[in-house]
């Protein structure tokens, strides 16, 4: 009966403090592989599962603030080129 004892709190200690950080490791590899979009992984981004013929389409559009500090320290308008 002791030795049962044992292993629940070997298993439940596995299950507590080894296995969320071994889980999280491999989460955090996982998303950092998986979050950059470029060709290597075009699958994963650019085309909706199936067979549709249906085309993405990103626009992009890019600004510089002029005025950085006035608008992140003093809370000023932002002027954009």
């Amino acid at each position: 009966m002791q030795a049962c004892g044992a292993v629940c709190v070997l298993i439940g200690f596995v299950f507590i403090f080894a296995l969320p950080p071994f889980l999280e490791s491999i989460i955090k590899t996982q998303a950092i592989e998986q979050v950059v979009m470029g060709p290597e992984n075009e699958g994963m981004w650019a085309h909706f599962p199936g067979d549709t013929d249906t085309v993405i389409t990103r626009n992009f559009t890019f600004f510089k603030i002029l005025n950085e500090d006035d608008y992140l320290l003093r809370h000023k308008k932002p002027k954009f080129q």
